[in-house]
């Protein structure tokens, strides 16, 4: 079944009429409720100055240069289409239904508010001096006071009281307590702005659906077509949301504001009210009255029953772009719908828009520029870990890599450096500043006698006794951010992640929160994060995702993983574990050694099962007796001595063993003395 072609039809499916600003202006570029300034089509504009912003569930336009040109988005499309929009208004309708495909069934002929405003302004002579009287005094005809009053004897607790003049037109009154005792009146509500006014008109809380009116005679109107209202005592008096909750909560509500600019602002002043306060409730729907029209006046032409073709639902995500622009900028109710009512509405700078198109981010990727690796399969801005089991040398490597991209290094570990500015902040909560320092001192003199600079030493910062060595509390996670707010730092490092939670980080839900702060703070202050974390004890098992203590939650969030290991005999090695942007080397993994001045100078790349085999008792003489037969070979071939060279190139350079396993073994057979050294490289014969 087609939906009929009508106002609140096209709004419905042209997303409250945005789709055609869209059709018409191609570039248009959308941030929440408001639109890019961009140049005006209807003519020869040569600044950006035609606005478009979503006002009252509608979108609508202002140029600021052309006063000319304003109104919603009917009021475009008559301009666009050069079309009347008071005489031609179907015409627009249809013309949209068709540029646009949106597939509405025009068999009517005239639209549901032409029809109720052909018989609110062209009722036959007869009434016409009832009309007239009408539309002067916005108030009830004789009529419609008839029809209330059968209201008022239904729902007798429907508190509004009519006193009669000569015309026939009621008057209102807002009662004192005194008042409502004399006259002896039961089941009445207070709530609302001012301490007296009576808002409650006609409720059954039976029914799912309850109707919102901005007057009590609007609301009795429904009530006597057999369905629940409640009213305010006028559109800017509006409820105690603890009050307006029990009345809707659960429910299927219905925003029945008039068709005037008052009632666009009640609608959005009860709705933005009902999603502040989180109350609950199934759907919430906007009943869109013809121009300068409401409730009473479609019970008058007896059109009312048919409020439901004059429905829009209201859009949650736009209720929430509202309340978080209240939120941010911290304005009161009142100051938010007076902006909301205004020509333009003010959207702060950094909200955007958080759906576009694939094709809109794919153009949008193409003109930023790409987002390099500073090293291995870390990228710029990422936030990831460094790992190990205690003692493996992850923090000394991330050391020498901090330095080496605050020095400006073109590689380290023979992986290329991005080349760039690096500023770097080594947070160490584990150590004591002078044990560390006395460590970092030898590094640094190393990196400096070999660059002959030393200036690149101010890029690298280090924090002293003030900062906490425990993040323990909201206040300590402050200092932190604080610290990398204030040094505009471009790498952090932290070691290590033990020192951010308080508990077992294998519980799912601590993990998680650690993560996801981490992964905020990068995100927040720009920058590369780099944890250092531990592993249980390994074993001589290898490095895997699951070595990482709480790894799945922390895994979740990381943009790298990177493992360093260690096996029983003292090989240590690192480990490519995981990579969003890369793919990682699962074949091999590269053999470190650290030198006197705490550097760590790379070995070999073999696989990991190579080193970790001395790990299993069943093959720990393997190595050994490997060099043991080349220690025979050599003797019966009368060399009367067998150097370090020539182990290296035996076994180093053909990777059959690693270095540090070779001085290792030869260090074991040694002790065992199945091997004499006469002196430091030398090994002249067998015992």
């Amino acid at each position: 079944m087609f939906l009929m072609l009508n106002r609140h039809n096209v709004l419905i499916r042209t997303n409250y009429g945005l789709d055609f600003f869209r059709f018409v202006i191609k570039d248009l570029q959308v941030f929440g409720t408001k639109c890019k300034n961009c140049k005006n089509i209807l003519y020869e504009d040569t600044n950006a100055s035609l606005s478009i912003f979503l006002k009252n569930f509608i979108w609508c336009f202002k140029d600021h240069g052309n006063d000319f040109y304003k109104g919603d988005v009917f009021d475009f499309a008559a301009l666009y289409y050069n079309l009347d929009i008071k005489k031609d208004f179907q015409k627009i309708l249809v013309n949209i239904n068709r540029d646009l495909n949106l597939n509405l069934n025009n068999n009517q002929s005239m639209n549901e508010r032409t029809k109720i405003e052909k018989q609110l302004h062209f009722i036959d002579k007869t009434e016409k001096t009832k009309a007239i009287e009408y539309q002067k005094t916005r108030k009830l005809t004789k009529h419609q006071h008839f029809k209330q009053s059968n209201a008022y004897k239904n729902f007798p607790e429907a508190v509004v009281f009519i006193n009669h003049n000569k015309t026939g037109y009621e008057r209102r009154y807002i009662c004192t307590d005194e008042e409502l005792k004399r006259r002896k009146l039961s089941k009445v509500q207070f709530f609302g702005v001012k301490e007296n006014s009576i808002y409650i008109s006609g409720y059954d809380k039976d029914k799912e659906q309850v109707i919102i009116c901005e007057g009590t005679n609007n609301a009795l109107s429904f009530v006597e077509l057999g369905y629940s209202a409640i009213s305010t005592f006028g559109a800017s008096n509006i409820p105690k949301p603890e009050f307006l909750k029990q009345y809707i909560e659960n429910k299927i509500v219905y925003l029945a504001g008039d068709g005037d600019q008052a009632g666009d602002k009640f609608n959005t002043d009860i709705a933005l009210l009902i999603y502040k306060h989180k109350i609950q409730v199934k759907q919430l729907i906007l009943i869109q009255f013809p121009d300068k029209t409401d409730a009473n006046d479609l019970l008058i032409v007896d059109k009312l029953a048919d409020f439901k073709n004059l429905c829009i639902n209201v859009d949650f995500q736009q209720l929430e772009e509202l309340y978080l622009r209240q939120k941010e900028e911290n304005k009161s109710k009142d100051e938010l719908i007076n902006e909301i009512k205004s020509d333009e509405i003010q959207i702060p700078e950094n909200f955007i828009n958080p759906v576009v198109s694939l094709d809109e981010l794919i153009d949008r990727a193409k003109k930023e520029p790409p987002i390099p690796f500073i090293w291995n399969g870390i990228k710029k801005k990422s936030f990831g870990f460094i790992f190990g089991a205690s003692k493996s040398g992850k923090t000394i490597l991330c050391e020498n890599l901090g330095m080496a991209l605050a020095a400006g290094l073109d590689s380290f570990l023979g992986h290329k450096i991005e080349k760039s500015n690096y500023l770097v902040l080594f947070i160490s909560l584990e150590e004591f500043w002078q044990q560390r320092t006395e460590r970092n001192e030898k590094q640094a003199n190393k990196l400096s006698k070999d660059l002959m600079i030393n200036y690149w030493i101010k890029n690298y910062l280090v924090i002293n006794e003030n900062c906490p060595r425990q993040i323990a509390t909201e206040e300590d996670w402050q200092k932190i951010e604080n610290i990398i707010s204030r040094t505009k730092a471009d790498v952090v490092f932290i070691d290590s992640l033990s020192r951010l939670y308080q508990g077992g980080i294998e519980d799912s839900k601590l993990a998680k929160e650690v993560a996801f702060r981490l992964r905020e703070i990068a995100d927040k202050y720009n920058i590369t994060l780099i944890v250092i974390h531990h592993t249980p004890k390994q074993a001589g098992k290898p490095l895997t995702i699951d070595s990482l203590a709480g790894s799945r939650m922390l895994a979740q969030e990381a943009d790298f993983m990177i493992g360093v290991g260690k096996s029983i005999d003292g090989q240590k090695y690192i480990k490519e574990i995981a990579f969003r942007y890369k793919p990682e080397n699962t074949e091999e993994v590269m053999t470190i050694t650290i030198d006197n001045d705490l550097w760590i100078t790379n070995g070999l790349n073999i696989s990991e099962a190579t080193i970790l085999k001395t790990d299993d008792g069943r093959q720990d003489d393997t190595n050994s007796t490997l060099i043991l037969e080349f220690f025979s070979k050599k003797i019966s071939n009368n060399n009367s001595e067998i150097t370090t060279k020539d182990l290296m190139t035996k076994f180093v350079e053909d990777k059959t063993i690693s270095k540090q396993t070779l001085f290792n073994n030869l260090n074991k057979l040694v002790s065992q003395k199945k091997i004499i050294q006469v002196r430091k490289g030398v090994y002249p014969k067998l015992k």
